[in-house]
């Protein structure tokens, strides 16, 4: 018997009479096409393929569609839930909001799958964790590997009673989804990850065989990686901020501070233009102006680290929290900041500001 597949995505397919149309587009974008062609590919090497769009956190989506492939296909032998979103930023800079971006897909997603497969289990449910759920990932990854660590828990759980659950937790592959998180970043780190994906990638032909192997295994929960895992290990806990900042030391040269929505506006005092050339140099930027934020300027919570420490030392002051930046992230406010009186009731004084414009867009959206 030929495959059957329901893909389930948070985004909906275009209505194939138009994928001819699409396909022919130059201007179609690129994860639009490629998709429509994998498709095309499955259903013309025998497969039936159903689209769903449909937001596995979202229980009454998740249950439709369900009820959708039940109605196409009659039963639903297994389930391979692959949802997820880049862990990116370090601890100090996330808010509950943002850490709930790489949690979300993972963990309530995970729970509705369950509860809603509760009725009519399937042979089995495939949950694709990462292998950072046990190595850790590196900077900027608490959240990814807190979510991963969650399906590794919820594998673990179910294999006591409930269907099959297997958690798989996969290593570095070739194919890359989330290049866009390493923008930003100095070129040299940028080449660095790349060139590390090329060497020790996972490519689609080996993942498949060690999916069906996986699934042979009777395990609960599995690591597949290409490199030593015990090497890995000791890797990941050796790379730290310092490493990933360190790479990016042989940047040089300068570019043009890129158009943002502000006008430029050179730095008045003092301070100003120290806090502006400190910014310039960990940003590879010409000029900086006072009212530019750090993050439209491609700053990340990395360089934000290596950024406020350098600042402090440049001032000879107590060290500032870097999340501060979120607080004060532009020339202008971080001056007014270091050079205030009263920096707690200035930090106070900010999140207040930014709790009262929360509230209010959220009645105004309401309305």
């Amino acid at each position: 018997m030929s495959a059957r597949l329901v893909l389930v995505g948070r985004t909906e397919y275009p209505a194939r009479e138009q994928w001819a149309t699409l396909a022919a587009d130059a201007s179609t974008p690129v994860d639009v096409a490629r998709g429509i062609q994998k498709v095309l590919d499955l259903e013309a090497a025998g497969a039936e393929v159903l689209l769903i769009g449909a937001d596995v956190c979202d229980a009454g989506q998740f249950r439709a569609a369900l009820e959708r492939a039940r109605e196409h296909f009659g039963r639903i032998d297994g389930v391979i839930h692959a949802a997820g979103v880049p862990g990116m930023g370090l601890l100090q800079f996330k808010s509950a909001d943002n850490a709930a971006i790489a949690l979300g897909p993972k963990v309530n997603g995970t729970r509705v799958i369950m509860d809603c497969l509760a009725e009519h289990a399937p042979d089995f449910v495939v949950l694709f964790s990462s292998i950072t759920s046990v190595t850790g990932g590196g900077p900027g990854q608490v959240d990814y590997c807190a979510a991963n660590a969650y399906l590794d828990a919820v594998a673990q759980q179910m294999g006591r009673h409930g269907p099959r659950v297997l958690s798989i937790d996969w290593g570095e592959w070739r194919w890359n989804a989330w290049g866009a998180g390493l923008s930003g970043y100095a070129p040299e780190i940028q080449r660095f990850f790349e060139a590390n994906r090329r060497r020790f990638g996972i490519g689609f032909d080996e993942g498949w065989s060690a999916l069906l192997r996986a699934l042979g295994s009777g395990q609960s929960q599995l690591v597949v990686s290409t490199q030593d895992f015990g090497e890995l290990a000791e890797l990941s806990r050796t790379f730290t901020v310092d490493t990933v900042l360190s790479l990016g030391q042989a940047t040089h040269g300068r570019h043009d501070r890129p158009e943002l929505s502000t006008s430029y506006v050179a730095p008045g005092s003092d301070v100003e233009r120290l806090i502006a050339a400190v910014w310039c140099d960990c940003l590879g930027l010409d000029k900086v102006g006072v009212n530019d934020n750090f993050f439209e300027l491609g700053g990340n919570s990395l360089l934000g680290v290596d950024l406020i420490a350098r600042i402090c030392r440049e001032l000879d002051r107590e060290p500032l929290a870097p999340h501060v930046l979120y607080l004060a992230p532009s020339v202008a406010a971080l001056a007014e900041l270091v050079s205030g009186p009263d920096e707690s009731a200035w930090v106070d004084e900010r999140r207040e500001r930014g709790a009262l414009r929360r509230q209010n867009l959220r009645k105004r959206r309401a309305r």
